[in-house]
């Protein structure tokens, strides 16, 4: 029986609410429901693998839960005066939690196994998805796949290859390599649609959504948030060079969207909204600001937008209940996006100047 891909979004939205609020009992009933769907819809089993991109995130929670929650009466060990103890009561307190959040990831899993990239995008625009971000989905899409609507025919070795040699001349300082991608998608896109703004926005998503997925080479930094001196000022070339509301959002929802499908995401339908944070910021400051193309102004819309993109590992957080301990550990990956996302202005500045309108 073929689902309406209306409802299996709707009801990833409401198991991510219910995973979160429900009490205990019947969020282990919500769980059973997501491994008797697994089962009834045959989905594979190998596509439990996703399940470890969040390994790292479960364990510290586990961890925070176990050393930092409730009273440490379990010995684990003791050698000299060090006597490591653990909270029994904490650590189950955070298996509790780290089950509800595997719900969320089995969800995600689910519909995004069973519904097609076509299926989905027809999904949102049932659920009256902007007409702007339908064409970009759709132009974006026929892109990734390798078909000639986007006027591009490349295989998609070919497109792994050139996004490979595009990051090398990034790693030597060629930022004219940006301006060539996004006119040349630019270009391609004008052919089909008479929206000049959608054409931008168009060549910008390509980049943006080209460099979330490109494994990091050796020789680029390996600090959480390098790929925000790209991201970035994609982000706030949209929303300076074009009249489009919410521009820079809507490449965050596209980009997001596209990495919960091809399931390269840690936090399933979470990683949409991580996407999308920076993006709105971009656009409310950019809404702001537009009367200032400084490079400063660049910088601190840069910074904004770089804490922005920890907010959804906060919104998780919070949800989690985590002690204040971890909310501590949290400042280093904030740091290292909000340095990143601030030392960004002067590509921001470079293309806003330099993109063809």
């Amino acid at each position: 029986m073929k689902i309406d891909p209306r409802i299996k979004i709707l009801y990833l939205v409401l198991v991510s609410l219910l995973a979160f609020t429900l009490g205990n009992t019947p969020a282990y009933c919500l769980l059973a429901v997501q491994a008797l769907i697994w089962a009834v819809t045959r989905t594979p089993l190998k596509e439990a693998r996703y399940l470890r991109r969040a390994i790292t995130f479960i364990l510290l929670v586990l961890i925070f839960y176990a050393f930092f929650s409730g009273n440490r009466e379990f010995e684990l060990f003791k050698i000299y005066d060090i006597n490591l103890k653990i909270s029994i009561s904490g650590l189950l307190e955070g298996l509790r939690m780290c089950l509800r959040f595997v719900t969320v990831l089995a969800a995600s899993i689910i519909v995004r196994c069973g519904t097609s990239r076509q299926e989905f995008i027809e999904g949102l625009t049932g659920l009256k998805l902007p007409r702007t971000s339908a064409i970009l989905f759709d132009l974006t899409l026929a892109y990734l796949e390798g078909k000639d609507k986007a006027g591009e025919g490349e295989e998609r070795g070919n497109k792994k290859r050139g996004g490979n040699l595009v990051l090398k001349r990034l790693l030597k300082g060629e930022l004219s390599v940006l301006i060539e991608m996004i006119n040349s998608r630019m270009a391609a896109a004008k052919e089909l649609i008479a929206d000049s703004d959608l054409a931008i926005i168009f060549g910008l998503t390509i980049v943006v959504v080209s460099v979330r997925f490109l494994k990091v080479a050796e020789g680029f930094p390996l600090a959480p948030g390098h790929k925000n001196l790209v991201i970035v000022p994609c982000l706030i070339a949209a929303a300076s060079l074009t009249r489009t509301r919410f521009a820079a959002t809507q490449i965050g929802f596209v980009s997001g969207i596209i990495n919960f499908l091809s399931g390269s995401g840690r936090f399933g339908v979470f990683d949409v909204l991580q996407s999308m944070t920076p993006g709105l910021t971009v656009d409310l400051m950019i809404g702001l600001t537009r009367w200032s193309r400084s490079i400063f102004v660049y910088g601190l819309i840069g910074l904004v937008a770089g804490l922005a993109r920890v907010a959804t590992v906060l919104v998780l957080s919070l949800l989690f209940r985590m002690p204040a301990e971890y909310f501590a550990l949290l400042t280093i990956p904030a740091f290292f996006q909000c340095m990143f996302g601030a030392l960004s202005a002067p590509i921001s500045k470079y293309l806003v100047k330099n993109i063809k309108i």
